[in-house]
């Protein structure tokens, strides 16, 4: 019996031990997951802080080469948060060695800031959710139009972009974004770093040149069809002009690339013994604007300018003759004006005496 006894207390004491190390092992296997679950956490963060002292220091760099930008438009333009990060620029103390560009992926967003980061459109980032955003920061714009051809390869899924502090100052620069790929839900050019949005006819040209996009919201404004046809009744006859003054060779390169999305049964006129598609002339038109190859559009623009330098500068010779005739004689009605209330002064008793002896 005693025997017996003893076997059973080994066992139970065999089955504690084991218990013990199995519980240990759970509990060394928790603390590892712990730590490392620290340890991302702590990676995550010196990510994070990374980013914000990167996106910081890009945009300290471009407000110092472009300070002509915030000077030539009030602050009233800016909104409360641009505002708020510029004071943070101003008060930030960064380090000497900081990154000149950042890639940040944030699916299904790409946030690019500085030209270094334009390489990334070479090779875009794989992931499992796909890319349907794009914004570009503090990136000159001229840097980015060598890659406009290459989004739509790159971003096949691509239904919005946002271009911020990309120095945008005229509305030709806004032809390069025909390349974008249609359709194109959301286009967002912002007012902190792009001195065109300024200009009046901005939104109109911007909804008249992209009209191919089809663009449903622009500057975070819902596109109407009341906003398409102002845009048509202000720049409609620039398409008709622009294919006009293109080469036959290439106005049939553009007849022959659009008329498919028109049909077949496309309706052609006859005009100057030429036969000519009606529906693509305004596409047509569109696309002639970004036509490289047409010496006489060229010419004639050429042309245009010198009539409008000459028409400018005979207005001014003009106007300097009348201000120096009125410089001359100035003195001269002065004098006249004078004496005239001077004497209207003089004879105003006589004046209302007339006026009572009437009444």
């Amino acid at each position: 019996m005693q025997g017996e006894e003893r076997k059973i207390e080994r066992g139970e004491y065999c089955v504690c031990v084991c218990l013990q190390e199995e519980e240990r092992e759970e509990a060394v296997a928790v603390r590892r997951e712990e730590e490392q679950s620290l340890k991302q956490q702590r990676r995550r963060t010196v990510v994070q802080e990374y980013r914000e002292v990167a996106v910081v220091a890009i945009q300290k760099s471009w407000d110092a080469q472009h300070a002509d930008l915030f000077s030539s438009h009030s602050t009233h333009d800016l909104t409360t948060s641009q505002q708020t990060h510029k004071s943070c620029l101003a008060s930030a103390s960064l380090p000497h060695l900081l990154p000149t560009f950042l890639v940040d992926l944030a699916p299904p967003t790409l946030h690019l800031y500085g030209s270094g980061a334009l390489d990334a459109l070479d090779t875009p980032p794989r992931d499992e959710q796909p890319l349907t955003s794009l914004h570009f920061h503090c990136v000159e714009f001229s840097d980015i139009v060598p890659w406009l051809n290459k989004i739509p390869r790159a971003f096949p899924d691509l239904n919005s972009l946002c271009l911020e502090c990309t120095n945008l100052t005229t509305l030709d620069q806004l032809n390069h974004l025909s390349f974008l790929p249609s359709p194109l839900h959301t286009l967002t050019i912002t007012r902190h770093g792009n001195p065109l949005t300024h200009h009046p006819l901005f939104t109109h040209y911007a909804l008249y040149r992209l009209s191919h996009l089809q663009l449903s919201v622009f500057n975070d404004r819902l596109v109407t069809e009341d906003d398409i046809a102002a845009a048509n009744r202000v720049f409609g006859s620039l398409g008709k002009l622009a294919s006009t003054y293109l080469q036959p060779e290439r106005l049939a390169s553009l007849v022959l690339h659009h008329r498919p999305r028109y049909g077949r049964g496309s309706k052609t006129v006859t005009q100057n013994g030429r036969r000519r598609s009606e529906e693509p002339v305004g596409m047509v038109g569109l696309h002639g604007f970004t036509d490289s190859t047409s010496d006489r559009a060229h010419v004639m623009r050429q042309e245009l300018a010198c009539s409008l330098t000459s028409s400018l500068h005979s207005t001014t010779l003009e106007a300097h003759r009348k201000l120096s005739v009125l410089r001359d004689s100035w003195s001269a009605i002065t004098t006249q004006l004078v004496r005239t209330s001077l004497s209207e002064l003089s004879q105003l008793d006589t004046s209302m005496a007339d006026i009572f002896n009437q009444l």
